[in-house]
């Protein structure tokens, strides 16, 4: 099978890791089914135990400003400005993931890579 280029095929093929593949290709879904229904897609990722919101993995959102749109783990954060939000490093990580939404190609994509504390039961 060939790959057109810019397809999902052709995206994932440059990553090593399955587990990379699958992530990039549920953000791509995620894209496509925001560009598709718009708003009404935010209420099927949060969601819990949908393919959008399992395990350790959910989607959030932010406008290129920095203000969240969806965040289903902190719901008060949502209409705020968390640009100065940092990880555990102190990398500014909502600004680096907001910066993408700033870049002009209609399919902008980037790796913003951090760390969160993860919650222990």
């Amino acid at each position: 099978m060939r790959s057109i280029p810019g397809s999902a095929p052709d995206k994932l093929s440059g990553y090593a890791y399955e587990d990379t593949r699958r992530l990039v290709a549920l953000v791509e879904q995620a894209a496509a089914l925001m560009e598709q229904k718009g708003e009404d897609a935010v209420r099927e990722f949060g969601r819990k135990g949908s393919k959008w919101f399992s395990g350790p993995y959910y989607l959030f959102i932010y406008e290129p400003d920095g203000t969240c749109v969806f965040h289903p783990l902190q719901p008060d954060w949502i209409g705020k400005n968390m640009s100065e939000l940092r990880d555990m490093n102190g990398k500014p990580m909502v600004r680096l993931v907001a910066q993408v939404g700033k870049t002009p190609e209609n399919d902008a994509s980037d790796w913003v890579f951090y760390l969160w504390p993860t919650k222990r039961n």
